[in-house]
């Protein structure tokens, strides 16, 4: 039998995950522009996309999930397992983007604006949905918790690092002209 604190927490990570979903699918689909915005700043292609790679269009779910999440879950007192929902809501969504992309192309031979914007959008919505799993969920150990911190870390760090010091490897590569990372756009 479900108890009202069960029934709460529901209802937070609804209200959680639908304000989080709003505001990264608003802020991701700016963030597209930031970087040339910024006169092409190196600070700002840390966090925004710098060129048309699959690379850095997933930063397009990362960083709004990211300041959403530090923002939002201290707050969320009600909510379970919070660190491990945010990671699972950003691997999903971030993984998700990749994964789809390649996989139309290869059947329909080049990239369509408007399935890329379907993809993100659904990228966006699954990774709150797994958030939500994971909040209503009973909570969980402490090692999970730890897991989820270390794997936002994680990730962040192959951000920061890959957009600076891009490898040749195709998930980073601008279609536009070939080249990788900072210096493509």
């Amino acid at each position: 039998m479900k108890t009202g604190a069960d029934k709460g927490r529901k209802r937070d990570a609804l209200i959680v995950c639908g304000v989080g979903a709003i505001f990264s699918l608003a802020v991701g689909a700016l963030s597209h522009f930031f970087y040339e915005w910024s006169g092409g700043s190196t600070a700002a292609g840390i966090f925004f996309p710098v060129n048309e790679s699959v690379w850095e269009h997933m930063k397009l779910v990362f960083f709004p999930f990211f300041v959403y999440f530090a923002t939002a879950l201290p707050l969320a007192t009600t909510l379970n397992n919070r660190v491990f929902g945010a990671f699972s809501a950003t691997f999903i969504a971030a993984g998700f983007i990749p994964a789809v992309f390649y996989t139309y192309t290869a059947f329909a031979g080049r990239a369509i604006l408007a399935v890329d914007i379907t993809v993100y959008c659904v990228g966006v919505l699954l990774g709150f949905a797994a958030a939500y799993a994971a909040f209503t969920r009973p909570r969980s150990s402490a090692a999970l918790c730890a897991a989820g911190a270390l794997g936002l870390v994680f990730i962040a760090a192959c951000y920061f690092t890959l957009t600076a010091f891009a490898p040749d490897f195709f998930l980073f590569v601008d279609p536009r002209n070939g080249k990788f990372g900072l210096g493509a756009g």
